[in-house]
Formats: C-alpha cells, sequence, structure tokens
C-alpha cells in the first residue's frame, strides 16, 4: 500500500514506528516523503508526493510552528491565510484524485503558548474540511486520549527542534506513527458491523439467575462500557445480546433501572437460550442478513470465547479483562472498535432495523407475499447523484455483497469521473409505512449507441425483498426507453454471495454473451413481472 506522508516539521522518524504498527496488523505500506514544509505545493502539484498512484495521504500538521512569537491569544491573518490556503489545496487534491487524506492534528509543546488561537485554528480546519470526502481530521485531543504519556514534555525534544525542525522524542513519534497506523488501519480495513454482548458478569456484575435479578450491580466500569457501546452505534453498528440464560430473567434486569433500559432500547436482536452461542451467532446473522465475518463477540468466559474462535473463526472474539478497572483501557485500544466519519445512514442504522422488525413482524402476518408487499406502501425516490451524497454512494459500493452487480469498489472521484464523462449516476430512497429507509441504492450506467449500460447496480441487503428491484427494473426500462434504446446491457460479474442479483437478472429474462454481459431487449412491455 502506498502511502504518501508530508508535513510542516522535519517528520522522517516517524516511519519506523508506522510500518511496524501497519505490518503487525497484516497492512505492509510503502512510505514515500514529501520535501519538508511544502504541504501546499505538495498538494497542487499534479506531479508532486500526492498526485501519484498513493492510495492514502498522511498530513501531520504542528498548528503552533504557524504562530510568530508576538501572536498571543487570537489567530492572526497570516495564520488564517496559512489554513485557508491548506484547505483549498485540499479540495483540489481531492477533486483529481482517489487519494484519501488523513491530517493528524500533532501535541502542542509543552510552553503550551497560543493555546487559544491553536484551539480556535484547529476549530476552524475541521469546520471546512468537515464536509469533503475522504478527508479525515485528527485533532490533538484524540492523539492524547489514545496515547497519553505519563510526563506529557517527554514526546518532545526542544534541542532537536531548535537544531533541526525535529520537536518530538522517539516517543512522540512512536506515538504519532501508532495514531497514523490505527487511522490507516480504520479506512483500509473491513469494518465490523455488528456487536454481540454477554450479560452475565460482562454487562453486569454478577449471575443473574444463580445471585437473582436485585443483586448484579452496574458499577461505574460496567456503566461506562453500556456508553461505549451506544456510542457504537451512532457510527452505524449494530448491538445484540446472547446469553445463556431465561428470557424473563435477563429482562428483568434489563427492565429495572434507567440504564439498563436506556442500552436496552439500542439492542437490535436478541438471542437468549440455552443453545450453543454458535448456533445462536449464526441465527443472528441470518436474521440480520450480515455476514459473520462482519460480527464482534465479547464475553467475560474464557469457555465461551474459546469456542467461538475454534467454531466461528470468522467472527472477532474479544474476551473481557478479568479485572474492571480494565475494561476502559481494553476497549480504547481494540483499533476495531474506531470508525470512519459516519454518514446519515449510519446514523440511523439501529432506527432502519427496528423499523425492518416491524416490517418482518407484519410480513408474518400477511396472507401472501403479494398482499405484504402491498400493505407496505413502498414510495420509491430516483435522483440524480449530488456531491453531498458521494460518502453514502461509496459506502454502499464498499459494502453491499449480494446484490452488487459486479464487486467494483468505487471511490468518490471514480464516480465524479464517470458522471462527468458521459454517465449518469442515480441514487435510490425509499420509505415505507414503517419508517424511512434512507438512500439504499446506486445506479450508474451510460447511452452507448442502442444501449443502455449499467455499470453499476447496487441495493442494500435490508431493502430486498419489498417490492424495490421491481421499481428499479422499471426505472431501467423507462430511462432506455426514453433515451431510444433497444436494450439494457448490464456489466455483470459473478461473486461468492451476489446471488441475488443474479435472480433479479434472470427474472428480467437477460441473457448473458460470451463477455459475460446481460442483455435484455427491450421488445416487451413488461420485462420485470417476475419479479417480487
Amino acid at each position: 500500500m502506498k502511502v504518501a506522508i508530508a508535513a510542516n516539521f522535519v517528520v522522517e522518524p516517524v516511519q519506523a514506528p508506522l510500518v511496524f504498527c501497519l505490518e503487525k496488523v497484516g497492512l505492509p505500506v510503502h512510505p514515500h516523503f514529501a520535501p519538508f514544509d511544502q504541504l501546499v505545493q505538495q498538494l497542487l502539484d499534479p506531479a508532486g508526493a500526492f498526485g501519484g498512484q498513493s492510495q492514502l495521504g498522511i498530513i501531520f500538521l504542528q498548528l503552533e510552528r504557524w504562530f510568530s512569537t508576538e501572536t498571543e491569544s487570537r489567530t492572526d491573518e497570516r495564520v488564517m491565510a496559512q489554513l485557508f490556503a491548506l484547505v483549498d489545496a485540499l479540495r483540489a487534491a481531492r477533486s483529481r484524485s482517489a487519494t484519501t487524506f488523513i491530517i493528524l492534528l500533532c501535541p502542542v509543546s509543552p510552553e503550551k503558548r497560543h493555546l487559544r488561537a491553536i484551539a480556535a485554528a484547529e476549530a476552524e480546519l475541521r469546520l471546512r474540511l468537515g464536509a469533503v470526502l475522504d478527508i479525515d481530521v485528527v485533532g490533538t485531543d484524540e492523539v492524547q486520549r489514545f496515547y497519553p504519556a505519563e510526563h506529557y514534555h517527554a514526546l518532545f525534544d526542544p534541542y532537536a527542534d531548535r537544531l533541526a525542525q525535529i520537536p518530538y522524542s522517539n516517543l512522540g513519534f512512536a506515538t504519532l506513527g501508532t495514531m497514523a497506523a490505527r487511522r490507516i488501519h480504520c479506512h483500509v480495513s473491513q469494518q465490523r458491523k455488528v456487536i454481540v454482548l454477554d450479560c452475565d458478569d460482562t454487562l453486569w456484575a454478577g449471575s443473574a439467575g444463580e445471585d437473582g435479578c436485585a443483586a448484579v450491580r452496574v458499577t461505574s466500569e460496567r456503566a461506562a462500557l453500556h456508553e461505549f457501546m451506544i456510542k457504537q452505534t451512532e457510527v452505524g453498528r449494530l448491538l445484540c445480546v446472547c446469553s445463556k440464560n431465561d428470557v424473563s430473567t435477563i429482562m428483568r434486569v434489563f427492565d429495572r433501572d434507567t440504564k439498563m433500559r436506556r442500552l436496552r432500547d439500542h439492542v437490535v436482536a436478541w438471542r437468549i437460550n440455552w443453545e450453543p452461542k454458535a448456533d445462536n451467532m449464526r441465527s443472528l446473522s441470518e436474521e440480520l442478513s450480515i455476514s459473520l465475518n462482519s460480527f464482534i463477540f465479547l464475553d467475560n468466559d474464557r469457555f465461551e470465547c474459546e469456542a467461538i474462535r475454534a467454531l466461528l473463526p470468522e467472527v472477532l472474539t474479544l474476551q473481557l479483562p478479568t479485572e474492571e478497572s480494565a475494561f476502559a483501557n481494553f476497549l480504547k485500544n481494540v483499533w476495531v472498535f474506531d470508525s470512519k466519519p459516519a454518514t446519515r445512514e449510519d446514523e440511523n442504522r439501529l432506527l432502519y432495523y427496528q423499523q425492518n422488525a416491524a416490517r418482518e413482524k407484519a410480513g408474518a402476518d400477511s396472507l401472501s407475499m403479494d398482499d405484504f408487499i402491498a400493505s407496505l406502501q413502498l414510495e420509491v425516490d430516483f435522483g440524480s447523484l449530488r456531491e453531498s451524497d458521494l460518502p453514502r454512494a461509496v459506502q454502499l459500493t464498499q459494502r453491499t455483497n449480494q446484490f452488487n452487480l459486479n464487486g467494483i469498489r468505487r471511490t468518490a472521484a471514480e464516480l465524479l469521473a464517470m458522471t462527468q464523462c458521459g454517465g449518469r449516476g442515480i441514487t435510490v430512497s425509499a420509505r415505507d409505512r414503517f419508517g424511512d429507509y434512507g438512500m439504499v441504492g446506486l445506479i450508474v450506467y451510460s447511452i452507448s449507441g442502442h444501449s443502455l449500460v449499467v455499470e453499476t447496480l447496487l441495493l442494500s441487503c435490508r431493502a430486498l425483498g419489498k417490492g424495490l428491484e421491481r421499481r428499479v427494473a422499471a426505472y431501467l426500462t423507462n430511462e432506455a426507453r426514453a433515451s431510444a434504446a433497444g436494450e439494457i446491457v448490464f456489466r455483470y460479474r459473478t461473486l461468492p454471495r451476489n446471488a441475488p442479483i443474479r435472480s433479479f437478472l434472470a427474472a428480467l429474462g437477460a441473457t448473458p454473451n460470451a463477455e459475460k454481459l446481460f442483455f435484455v431487449t427491450l421488445d416487451r412491455s413488461e420485462p420485470c413481472r417476475h419479479l417480487r
């Protein structure tokens, strides 16, 4: 993996800890460094450090270096001009490349001069870059929260700074390298979507079945664990509970006070029984339509953890420390809990799954599938892909596996380029009587001669089986006819898990050719009559 690195100080000593950490998590990198203190120049130069094939660009920025000794409590015009120039250069670099940028704001020196001005500059930088896709700003507070030094001054080397503009000690560069490695890992590794939690001696201290519901305790450490897990739902992860116990016993604990009810309201699925937890995990995977390699399992019991590791190695199994006092540090240092900036769909994912549970119940009560689909009162919107839609569109290309035409993972720059070169990007949003699905689909197509060519076709798994596929087929048919196209061509590729889209193409009557393209000839009034 090619990584370009730039800074407004001498940053080369960060290479060793950065490479070491990433090799430990199976992500070998090839870092190359931009010339010293040429951030804007390198971002604007197509032949510069960020102009090649780098997948990631890391910028280490020590804001205090922009301040003169005369500047005291405010950000002066000179500093703001540098900040605005950097923001404009980052926007320009993002517009012409697929590079993901990580801006790591580095710790302030122990002298702590200009603290208020530095904080104001950092806030302004976050504000101006917050809406730019694939730019991740890591604040000084985050670095210190994850990697505090017992003696803060040990991070710095004032002598090397004066002599060669190397402001940090070996410990300081190890801290920066580790933080950068965490953010790289977050951006390029698979994002786990589901956290499955045990109850006894995990969510609370004690055993509800043996000690009684009134005897179990939610200590301050357990309450902090609850809050940590609730925050995980705010970035799009789903919480489930899996416990070997009686349902009535567990639910009495969850119903007994405000703290437990708050956690209960964030749980989307439950498995409280005496079955093996591996079987319950498979059952949760089927219910949520999420593969087990997206699961995290958290338990205090060594036997249960070893059983899941042996039977379901694709699940990431984490055993809680024995001592409650170690919980916070343990959770803080599990990299898989890190997250990229959340989209609106991430923030609302808990609500979507709760609404989907209501849909499933309605489906069970319906006389037939047709009755169920009709009862949903589904409304579908097809809209042109806008810049504000790009974070969710990119996420769909990266996460959708089942209803995925060819498995090509698109970047924001690629999607923009496709739509600016004769193609059309179409978002698919839906809602029904149970609630709003949000943006659940993406179509990218172009008109070539007498053909409408579909390059990308994606639908989120939570939207399948509710009649949305039929609306997509009708939309493509109407677009083809409006463009005087006589056929629809799908650039299809067989994937291990995209059977739903193969069924979709079969229901359309699509036929493949030698190049694995599927054709639908528009000589029928109803090309999707078999779709549900």
